[in-house]
């Protein structure tokens, strides 16, 4: 009977811990606080986040007033455009050469994400901005691959092109990170700029709400699928149990 109840113990565990990690994807895990040190620049017209590029990639940026995303910001990469590059990257010939001269070049670059500022007017605190990263040899191996993709393509298939860049960006997903940072206080409706936090942590696969994680959360879950496996546990032993001794009580 014992053996029984430790059987039944390790199967709620497994099942509770399983679950732990599929209800967000992975477990979050902090980056160090001054992994890229964010510089926020106000000129007056337009909000810019700089950023160096160090271990770290920086993807996209998203604006977020609440839980509302109220901006996505332009890309640049030492001060040459993302969309650009990604444009020239189309119907540039060889592909394979401009891919890696690009990639060759990212190390210690200045990242700029811009925004005009009128978007923030009057908005609701507090004001976040979401910065997707991922570690860079990961994005250059996810670049690099997505290259080999669409060489292998024909030019005519915009089908197997999007598909190729899909792949791309749910690799990059798997392995990406965010940094948020909060703008909590306003001066004369806009965001105080000067005063902001901001965290950095790993980001579960593709989730969208940056305040969707809790611990609470969690623990709730795995409570309530430790009472039910716990139920379901000792409802089939017992059952099983309950039919063995009644089926041997026919013979003793």
């Amino acid at each position: 009977m014992r053996f029984i109840f430790h059987v039944a113990l390790y199967i709620i565990f497994v099942t509770c811990m399983r679950n732990r990690n599929n209800l967000y994807g992975r477990t979050r895990r902090w980056i160090h606080k001054n992994a890229l040190d964010p510089k926020i620049i106000d000129n007056g017209d337009e909000i810019i986040i700089k950023i160096k590029i160090q271990d770290l990639f920086p993807l996209e940026a998203t604006w977020y007033s609440g839980n509302e995303p109220i901006a996505f910001a332009s890309h640049y990469i030492d001060g040459v455009s993302h969309d650009s590059w990604s444009e020239r990257f189309k119907t540039v010939e060889n592909k394979k050469d401009y891919m890696n001269k690009y990639l060759a070049g990212l190390g210690n670059n200045d990242v700029e994400f811009v925004v005009y500022k009128k978007k923030f007017k009057n908005k609701k605190t507090p004001i976040k901005c979401q910065i997707d990263l991922v570690n860079l040899e990961v994005y250059k191996n996810t670049m690099n691959e997505y290259c080999d993709d669409i060489i292998s393509i024909k030019t005519s298939n915009s089908y197997a092109q999007h598909e190729a860049a899909k792949k791309m960006r749910k690799n990059q997903d798997f392995h990406k990170s965010s940094c948020v940072i909060t703008f909590n206080s306003t001066i004369n409706g806009f965001p105080n700029f000067a005063n902001y936090t901001h965290v950095y942590d790993t980001s579960t696969s593709r989730k969208k709400d940056i305040n969707s994680f809790s611990n609470q959360k969690i623990f709730k879950k795995v409570f309530f699928d430790l009472l039910t496996n716990a139920i379901i546990t000792v409802a089939f032993f017992g059952s099983v149990i309950f039919g063995t001794r009644r089926l041997l009580s026919k013979y003793f």
